[in-house]
């Protein structure tokens, strides 16, 4: 009972005084309906390609059902898309369902986890997909250590388009929690 009553205090006690306060929970999907961004965004038609798709839920992996993220190649720009998870998270993986025909266009791409505004500074960079998988479109990046960050960015350094359907960022305790007034830290 002591034990417990210490251990209380002690977190109400640090919650009200540190910006960085961890607690354990399991690892969950993060990213899921989190807003996106990419640096530019292919049109075909009608139909937009945007980053959100890459965080709707729906990983279908078939371009053609106008369920994946996509960008084009522009003068001087590298492509990126990135989400905002909104909180400060320990990031553990994450998993990028592609398609198949644009392999291309994600093979080389670099994982940067960051935190406060996007960055794509070296000591955040999580991973990178370097090769086909065993399961085609589909590819997992490591964070290892994990990273602490509220910003996802997958960086494509060959400057190619990037094509995503879905992007499941993968971690858990909430590091922490922003709002209008004042960041609380989570216990």
């Amino acid at each position: 009972m002591f034990d417990n009553e210490v251990r209380l205090f002690l977190l109400l006690l640090l919650s009200r005084h540190c910006f960085i306060c961890l607690s354990q929970q399991s690892t969950s999907i993060l990213s899921f309906g989190k807003p996106a961004f990419q640096t530019t965004t292919y049109v075909s038609g009608d139909t937009s390609y945007n980053a959100g798709l890459a965080v709707d839920g729906n990983n279908n992996m078939d371009f053609l059902a106008g369920s994946c993220s996509r960008t084009f190649v522009s003068e001087n720009t590298t492509p990126y898309w990135y989400v905002n998870l909104g909180d400060m998270y320990s990031i553990d993986y994450i998993l990028v369902y592609s398609v198949t025909q644009y392999e291309e266009n994600v093979v080389g791409i670099e994982v940067y986890v960051s935190s406060g505004s996007l960055s794509f500074d070296p000591n955040g960079i999580c991973g990178s997909i370097t090769s086909t998988t065993s399961t085609p479109g589909v590819y997992i990046v490591y964070c290892n250590p994990p990273l602490i960050g509220d910003y996802v960015a997958l960086y494509q350094q060959n400057s190619n388009e990037i094509t995503l359907c879905e992007v499941l960022v993968y971690g858990g305790s909430i590091i922490l929690r922003r709002t209008r007034e004042r960041m609380i830290p989570q216990r």
